[in-house]
Parts: C-alpha cells; structure tokens; sequence
C-alpha cells in the first residue's frame, strides 16, 4: 500500500486480517490521495484544508471512501470551563436517572408501559442477563439552545463515532480539560476486562450491517488504540463454535464485542445471527460493551424524564430537585399517544416548532421536523406515529451554529 502511516497510528497492513470489509485497498488509495493547494496568503483557508488533510490522512471517512463528511472549519469552537460544569453535571443526572430506571425496570408495570418494554420477547431473556452489567460509557446528544443552554436531544447506549472524534482531536489538537475519548474508552475495556471468559480476549467491533457507513471510522479507532487489538467486522462474519463461543472466519475466538447493532430491529433483519449471538451471552461466551440495554436509548426514556410520575416510580435515584434539573437539561418530551397526536394534526407550519421522533430510531431515521414538511407530510408523519404507537413528540430547540468565515 502507498499509504504512510499517521503519528499515534498503527500501519493499514496488518488489517489485512482483522478488519473484514472489502474496501480496505480503497481506504489506503484514498488516505494517500493529493491534497489541493490553496491560495496563498489565505491563512484561514490554508488551515481549514490542513484541518482537512490530516482527517482524510487518518481515514475520517464516513458514509463513503474519501469522504469526510461534515465542513471542516480553521478552528474548533471552544467550550467555556462553565459550560463544561454544566455538561458535567447533566451527565450525572443522566447516569443516575438511567440507575433507577435499571434497577426498577423489571417488576414496574408503570415503566415497562411507558418505554414499551419489552420490544420483543428476547429483549427480555437479554435483560435477564444483562441487567446487573454496569453501562461504561454513553454518548448524549446535546444543542446549545441559543447559544448557551445545553440541552439532551438522544441518549446512546450503543455508540458510534468514536474514531470520528480522536480524529479530529488529533486534527485539531487536545482540548486543555478533556482527556479525550482514547483514554476514556480503554478504561473502559479495562474495567470488563475482568468478567471476560478468557483473560486476553479480543475486542470485536460488530457492525450489523453488510455496508456500515461506520466502518472506516472504526477501523480508525482500531488503529489507534494502544493496549487492545480491535477487529473491525460485519455480524454476518461470526460463526459459532462447538463450544458455543463466537468465532471469526480465520477461527480466531471472540469474548469481548463493541456492539454497533439494536434491537427489535437485529432481530427482524439477521435473526440467525443475532440468536446466536445472545445464546453466547447467555451461556457467558461473551461480554458486551455496553450491555445489551437498548431501552435505556429509547427516546421515551426523555419523555419519561417529564412524566408528573416519574419521581416515584425511580427507587430514590433522584430527589425532587435533582429531577428538576435534569428537566431544565431535556427539551419538551411526550409520549406521541392518540391524543397528542390529535392536538397535533392541522397545526399551521409556524406552530409546527416540533419534531416526531421513533422511540428506536437512529442516524435521524424516522424522524420529522414539523416546520420542514408541508401540512400533508406532518399529517402523514402524525398518522404513521399513531399507528406504531413508539414514537415520542420533542419540542424544536433554536440553535445558532458557530460562524467561520474562510
């Protein structure tokens, strides 16, 4: 390959074996690839295109080869140390929200029909094994409402963009109070190291689908880490062994699994596959990081961060002046009910400030925004919600982007 390696990087070549895509020739050819030139004396250009060029270098890719698929700016906005506070004390409301919910879920009838759970029967045999797993790492979603005001949009237990963001740390260079996502994300492999079936295992980045748009950023993540040996593969590639672990087409076993797929909708698509993958959980063949919990990143969760009952029904884990906080933090959040629905219908585009939004929706699939559709469309998108019966109403934060001029 003509691609060179990047500093903090291990070489493409050994990826030959451990990342199972078909496309890593292309990755190279287009890491390697001219950079343009710009004009001289434009600075602010010149380093948005060497913003640009280190990502393209490291592979940033998202979506399609080559591709990195958001603007590249000179500089990263800055966060201010009192907005990081702010982001830092969400977080834990977050963590202790998701806590009582967890421990409460099970036996309350009150939870399990608000969040619809379960989804599917084995989402609850999952469950059983799952629930005393500790949830390592989460990825929240946040707008600044004019400017200042964090607000939590999603909440992701099964997290990409990973590789996307050390790429752009090293693009753009560390931020003097974060410690970055490396670190944080080997701590965390180190914490289950543990509970593994066999010390040493390897880690597996499975991605559900034949063509994940988030292959290459994971290929990068895996070059990058320092301790672990990431293997970067489509769920389809697994087998299973006699012994009921999971395997690798070349026989290398597998106990420690980055899960980048969701139910119900794994088992719709790969039912095979995915049974096979939770009879090895079930039968401690293997260890998920995160743990299969997908009902912790249902957006309902956020409707029922609003719901007037929701202080009793979490155990403790919050006080009245706790919740409240983390309720300044979570925009206006219903449950899409027939009734909600109704008071929706007809509403003129000015008063369409809205966005509808499927419980187990992801990469902004089955999600509207009422301002951008016309009369018909919303209805439509209102219809569709009532039918399914999943999906919840959250109220349109106002974000102004930061403003670049090059």
């Amino acid at each position: 390959m003509a691609y060179q390696r990047q500093p903090g990087m291990r070489d493409l070549e050994p990826y030959r074996s451990d990342y199972l895509y078909w496309d890593l020739e292309e990755v190279a050819r287009a890491a390697a690839g001219p950079i343009p030139v710009t004009r001289p004396g434009d600075e602010a250009a010149s380093l948005a295109l060497e913003r640009w060029a280190s990502l393209v270098r490291q592979g940033a890719f998202f979506k399609a080869v080559g591709r990195v698929n958001w603007r590249v700016v000179p500089e990263a906005p800055r966060l201010a140390p009192t907005m990081l506070s702010r982001i830092q004390e969400l977080g834990e409301l977050v963590d202790a929200f998701l806590a009582g919910l967890e421990r409460q879920l099970a036996g309350s009838p009150f939870l399990r029909a608000e969040l619809g759970f379960p989804p599917c029967a084995q989402e609850e045999t999952i469950w059983e094994v799952e629930r005393y797993r500790a949830v390592e790492m989460l990825r929240l979603d946040l707008a600044l409402e004019n400017g200042e005001n964090p607000k939590l949009l999603e909440i992701q237990v099964v997290m990409g963009g990973l590789g996307i963001t050390v790429a752009l740390r090293r693009a753009y260079g560390p931020h003097p109070c974060l410690p970055g996502i490396l670190p944080l994300y080997e701590a965390a492999l180190e914490r289950v190291r543990g509970s593994l079936p066999e010390p040493g295992s390897r880690l597996a980045a499975v991605l559900g689908a034949r063509r994940s748009a988030y292959r290459h950023e994971h290929l990068l993540l895996a070059r990058s880490l320092e301790a672990w040996r990431l293997v970067v593969a489509p769920l389809w590639t697994l087998s299973q062994t006699r012994e009921g672990a999971l395997a690798l087409p070349d026989g290398r076993e597998i106990s420690l699994i980055h899960r980048l797929f969701r139910s119900p909708g794994i088992f719709q698509r790969q039912d095979g596959k995915a049974s096979m993958m939770m009879g090895a959980l079930s039968r401690d063949k293997v260890r998920f990081l995160n743990p299969w919990k997908d009902v912790l990143e249902d957006k309902r969760v956020l409707a029922l961060v609003h719901h007037p009952q929701a202080l009793e029904h979490l155990g403790g884990a919050l006080d009245s002046g706790q919740l409240e906080r983390l309720r300044a933090y979570v925009p206006p959040t219903w449950k899409a009910t027939p009734g909600v629905i109704s008071s929706m219908l007809g509403l003129p585009a000015s008063k369409r400030d809205l966005y509808l939004k499927k419980g187990r929706s992801f990469e902004s699939r089955a999600l509207f925004h009422g301002r951008q559709l016309s009369l018909k469309q919303w209805e439509a998108a209102c219809l569709r919600a009532k039918l399914e019966g999943d999906w919840v109403v959250q109220r349109e934060v106002h974000a102004e982007p930061w403003s670049w001029n090059y």
